[in-house]
């Protein structure tokens, strides 16, 4: 019964993965759309484990999915936040341009405390990264081997709260071929 359940909220967001992948943003948008993408995958991917674990017979392992399962969705409600917050305030939505998740910054900065030309560097990449990363989500359709390639990359590469999107990047590539990512 639950699986069930689960399975249909897992379809309502998938939806919303699709309409909001069928839409190219505008440069100003790209990170709101692309932290709304990452958001949504959290969700589909916290859903999938609430549904694993309801028919799982192992008890520990039934455990663990279901914290699994609410850290991703707990992941998925930060990021919405983070979105709503680059929505509502347009200074930040213009620094965001210039950098478009904090969160690439604190990571760079924890990686490279000591080195500001790193941090710099690391920033560049994996904002590249992140904005290469947003026109695959939305060049595959929804449910497609491509976007489970990039779903699962994703949780490989999860640092913290945000990801090594350059790590997504080149895992999605070498999995599909980079003629296919390209």
């Amino acid at each position: 019964m639950c699986s069930y359940e689960f399975g249909y909220y897992q379809g309502i967001v998938e939806s919303l993965r699709v309409r909001l992948n069928s839409v190219p943003a505008p440069p100003r948008m790209v990170n709101v759309q692309s932290t709304a993408l990452l958001a949504i995958g959290d969700y589909i991917s916290g859903l999938s484990l609430y549904t694993r674990a309801c028919t799982e017979p192992d008890y520990n392992m039934k455990a663990k999915m279901g914290y699994d399962g609410r850290q991703r969705l707990i992941d998925a409600d930060m990021k919405i936040r983070q979105v709503n917050k680059l929505i509502m305030n347009p200074q930040v939505q213009s620094r965001a341009a210039a950098a478009p998740d904090n969160r690439i910054e604190q990571m760079c900065a924890s990686t490279w405390p000591a080195d500001q030309r790193m941090q710099e560097y690391c920033v560049k990449n994996q904002t590249e990264a992140l904005n290469k990363l947003s026109q695959m989500n939305r060049m595959y359709p929804a449910g497609s081997r491509e976007k489970q390639t990039i779903q699962n990359c994703s949780s490989l590469w999860k640092k913290g709260n945000t990801y090594d999107y350059r790590m997504v990047v080149f895992c999605v590539e070498n999995i599909l071929g980079k003629q296919a990512a390209q």
